[in-house]
Formats: C-alpha cells, structure tokens, sequence
C-alpha cells in the first residue's frame, strides 16, 4: 500500500469509544500522574460515561429502554454486546488503546456536577479531547453530541509530527459475539453500491471491499454502527489466532470523521440517522410484506396504545378483506360436496386417472366451480403470519410491550410458571381453540381416525414451533381460529348480511382484547 495511507477502522475507534473496563487494575491506572479520570455525558437519549485510558465508553446507557422486564433500569448496550476480550487498536508504535487523554474543551455542555455534562435542550455541544504528552501517539478527538438522535459524531485529527505511517487494526474475539437462537449477533457491512453483507461471528470467512459505507455488530433490537466518512474508505475482514479482525483503510488526512449509531434498530431512527441504516433490519425476503405490516401495526398502536390490541386488530382486518375469498372456498366445498355422489360415478366409470381428472374437471367447470378457489385464504394468511414473525423478531417497537394478564413482552415467548416450571399457556389455548372449532371433522363418521391422525400431527408441528415462538404470533393464531370458525358458521346458516355481522363480531372482538388490557 501506498505511503500516506492511513489503515483506520472505525469500528476500532467503536472498540475505543465503547469497549468496556475488563478489570479492576485498570480503573486504577494513571494518566499523566494522575488517577483515572471518567467523564459522563448525558443526553435526551443516552448516558454515556467515558474513561481517560483510551477515551472508551465504560457504559452506553439507553433512557428509552429497560434492560428487562425484571430490571427497570436503563439499558447498557456493552451488556447487550459482552467482550471477553477489550477491542483494541494496534499499530507499529503500540497499543493505542493504552493512550492517554485529557479533557481540554467543552463547547454547548452544561456541566451538571464535576464531570457531568447535560446537553442543553435542542442544542448541538462537542467535547474536546487531546492525548497526554507521555501517550505513544498524539491525538485531537472531539465528540459530537446532538439530541433527538443516537448518533455521535468523531472527529479525529493526528497531531503527531511522526512521519512513519501508522497501521491501526481491530481484533474483536469471537467469544464475545456469541451466537444463540433466541438472540442472535451478526455483523452486516454495507458498501458504496448498496450491496449489503450479513456475517455471523461463528463463520467468518475473508473479505475485501474497496469501499464501504457502514459496518454494524447488531442483534434483532439494538445495533453499534461505525459510518464512514468517506465513500473512499476501504475494509477488510479476517480472521487470525481466533480471532476477528476488521481494518478500515482511507486515504491519508490529517483530519477525518466517522460517526456512531449506538441505539434501537428503529426504522425512524435508523432513517433519520441516514447512510441507509434501515438496510440492518433484516426482513428477508418477506421485506415486501413485514415493512407494511410494522407501518399498519404503528398505526393500530398510535389509534388503540397497545400492541397486543393492535396485533388482535390487525387479525381481524385480514380476516375482513379475505372474507370474500372464504365466502367463495365455503361455496366451492359445499359444491363438491353435493357433487360427491357424480364424481363417485365418474371413478367407476373412468379407469385410467388422468380421463377421470379430465372428466372431474368438465364436471366441476360445468357446475362453476374452481378447484383452486379455497386456496386464495390461505394465499393471504400464511404470508401475513410469516411476516408478522419477522416484524415480531426484527423490530425494536415491540421489545418489552405488554398485551394484558400474563403476557409482558410480546416479542418473547409468554413468561409463565407454574411449580417453578414454564407453562406456555398460549399454546395450549392454541390448542384447545384449535381442537373446538374442528370438532366436527374431528368426530365425523367418516375417516374420523385419519381426521385424528392429520389433526394430532398438525397440533405436535404447531407446538414444536412455537413452543418457544414471540407470544404476539401465538395470539395472532388464536384470533385467526376464533374468526376463522365465526365466519364459517356465519356462512354455514346462509345468514343474511353475513359480511356486516363479521364485521361487529371483529369490533366486539377488538374491544373484548382493549378491555383485557385494564384488568
């Protein structure tokens, strides 16, 4: 490489910035003679508090955001992300994590206490750093703080007279981006093209890029973004001794800037913070149906205040608009019923089955009815339900939101026990709702054992599935099989205005969950 290319990775001076203490001897070490000194900044959003050694972030508290259901306190997202090992940027003349810095400019902070600062309301405010004169390298950073937003900020100015060039270097452990199930952690690039990459710690493979935009370590609800400066900044992703090692390269300045989004993976949020954020939120290929259904939940939550309402409703809306599909796939079972007895005769009749699907099918186009008809429902159902999933495990907005009774989060799985042991009560209304409304196949005379059999099948794969699934998909179960069977009695007695009595059955639904919620 060229003298005068500066290696830098941003996300190195992430690890800088928000990599946590490891131990106790170096919160006591010294800085130019002097104990360890740690400076907190706090916002409308975040309280962040920030150590001399390194100028790294000890914590990145989120107001917002309650750590848990059980802890009330706001979030720290270096517990989010754990480190067994500190991020540390490396270079020929020495660790520059071990580099020293003192405040020595603050510009818009009120300072609250000693070493406190508060941004002033609907104001911008930066804080200035230098390194000790005893530090290997010498650095100018300031900090950018503005409210309404989680994004920092940097700007890094090398105030050193050295002429060798400085190769820095992050090496991030790949313990500390543990991969489980139920939370998982990737790291997503995002180049200047606007192609996207998705990696998970647990099989990272080499990667050069000649430009990227933005890199993130991410779960499903919170992110640490670092957002290049420049669209000429290149990366590289390897690993070595165990380890991940991401390197930034931009052309050489005395000064640069990059910026951090540390915070909830908001799709506002993200899109106020530009560069394309929201390209994190990883809907798969469902994204064309998962981003309305979180902007029509957004909207069911704004008019009732409660997701578990919103999701209710959101159910019964569907069932609304599909409600002449299920009327034509009742009509279409009822014909075929009553032309069981001709297609009996045609089977006798026909030996070779491809004549008698020929002769079924005339049959069938004589009487108007269309084989495919009941299929359309369910064209409609099963993608809702699979993106309602995704919206469930991807968005932020419904982490911690409760529904009514037992049912705190419903993002998660149902937090219920019993004798000390977990009882997914859900599920086993699920059940329960699902066995009722198809007793009648269920005791029919005819094939009643291949009934029990399809049945009890379909019940094991539901329970497996969702045993531990987000207890908002379950409840969007459940309002489906309740209005599912109220449609089809409707349908069954030929009512008249059967369309109108569905829709008071979904308003008396609806204010049925809005009164759950004050119980």
């Amino acid at each position: 490489m060229k003298d005068g290319i500066i290696k830098i990775l941003f996300l190195s001076f992430a690890s800088i910035l928000l990599a946590p203490v490891l131990q106790a001897k170096n919160v006591e070490a010294v800085t130019a003679g002097k104990a360890q000194r740690n400076w907190t900044v706090e916002t409308d959003k975040i309280i962040v508090t920030i150590s001399s050694q390194g100028l790294r972030f000890k914590n990145f508290k989120l107001k917002l955001h309650k750590t848990s259901l059980e802890d009330s306190s706001p979030l720290d997202l270096l517990k989010v992300f754990p480190l067994s090992l500190p991020l540390r940027v490396i270079n020929p003349s020495g660790d520059t994590s071990k580099l020293k810095y003192q405040l020595v400019k603050n510009s818009g902070f009120i300072e609250k206490s000693h070493n406190h600062f508060t941004l002033p309301p609907a104001k911008d405010a930066f804080l200035e750093f230098v390194t000790t004169p005893d530090s290997p390298m010498a650095l100018r950073q300031r900090l950018y703080f503005k409210p309404f937003t989680y994004l920092i900020s940097v700007e890094t100015t090398i105030i050193s007279q050295q002429e060798e060039r400085k190769a820095l270097a992050l090496e991030l452990n790949s313990e500390a981006l543990r991969y489980s199930f139920l939370n998982p952690v990737n790291i997503t690039l995002y180049d200047s093209i606007g192609d996207i990459y998705r990696l998970s710690p647990t099989s990272i493979t080499p990667l050069s890029l000649k430009s990227v935009r933005w890199s993130a370590v991410s779960n499903h609800h919170f992110g640490i973004f670092i957002i290049a400066g420049s669209r000429d900044t290149a990366f590289k992703l390897s690993r070595r001794a165990g380890l991940i090692q991401e390197l930034f390269e931009q052309p050489a300045n005395k000064s640069f800037r990059y910026a951090i989004y540390a915070g909830p993976l908001s799709d506002r949020l993200l899109s106020e913070s530009g560069a394309n954020l929201t390209e994190v939120l990883n809907f798969g290929w469902l994204r064309f149906i998962a981003r309305p259904l979180l902007i029509l939940l957004e909207l069911l939550y704004g008019l009732f205040g409660n997701f578990g309402v919103a999701i209710v409703s959101l159910t019964v809306l569907v069932r609304i608009l599909t409600f002449p599909f299920s009327a034509a796939s009742f009509k279409n079972q009822r014909l075929k019923k009553e032309l069981a007895d001709e297609v009996r005769k045609l089977r006798k009749k026909h030996k070779s089955r491809k004549e008698y699907r020929a002769a079924v099918n005339e049959l069938y186009l004589q009487h108007g009815l269309s084989p495919s008809a009941g299929c359309v429902p369910l064209l409609v159902q099963v993608p809702v339900f699979m993106g309602l999933y995704r919206v469930l495990r991807v968005t932020v907005d419904l982490r911690l939101e409760p529904f009514a009774l037992w049912i705190k989060d419903l993002s998660a799985p149902e937090s219920l026990y019993l004798a000390g042991h977990y009882f997914p009560l859900l599920v086993f209304i699920f059940a329960v709702v699902m066995l009722y409304t198809r007793r009648e196949l269920l005791f029919s005379a005819s094939k009643a054992s291949r009934h029990i059999t399809v049945l009890s099948t379909l019940l094991a794969c539901f329970f497996f599935i969702t045993f531990k699934a987000p207890s908002g998909l379950i409840l969007y179960s459940i309002v489906t099989l309740v209005c599912g069977y109220f449609q089809q009695q409707l349908l069954k007695s030929e009512t008249k205005w059967a369309a109108v009595k569905f829709i008071l059955f979904g308003i008396a639904l609806i204010a049925t969950a809005e009164l759950l919620t004050v119980i």
